[in-house]
């Protein structure tokens, strides 16, 4: 609210990023405002709250931007939570959805971050 308040950013034009926690936040906080933001993009992370966040959006026609990346040899936290979170969320009605994995354990990768980059490009059209 602060970036929409204080630069007069449109929220549509407000994507929120994170790594780990960081992704769990994102996906939170971006499905729970009130407000559509542009897109979230969650590395590696986990969904809190899930209900509360289904509960939320349920009825709702289109839903921000999605990007969703893990990695297969993830040891922090198991490829399994990235499987999962794709099955509940990709059937949703997201403006533009992607989930990927990569080769790689709990880390970033420039490929990553080319498809995020990507990705990005596409849903801000």
């Amino acid at each position: 609210d602060s970036v929409h308040e204080q630069l007069s950013m449109e929220y549509s034009k407000i994507y929120l990023f994170g790594f780990s926690q960081g992704a769990a936040m994102s996906i939170l906080c971006g499905l729970m405002h009130p407000q559509q933001i542009g897109g979230v993009f969650a590395l590696s992370g986990f969904m809190y709250e899930r209900q509360k966040i289904l509960d939320h959006i349920s009825g709702r026609k289109s839903l921000p931007a999605m990007f969703l990346a893990h990695g297969v040899h993830d040891q922090v936290l198991f490829p399994a939570i990235f499987f999962e979170i794709q099955k509940i969320l990709s059937p949703l009605p997201f403006r533009k959805f992607k989930a990927r994995t990569y080769a790689m354990g709990h880390s970033f990768s420039d490929i990553e971050l080319r498809d995020l980059c990507a990705f990005f490009e596409e849903a801000r059209r």
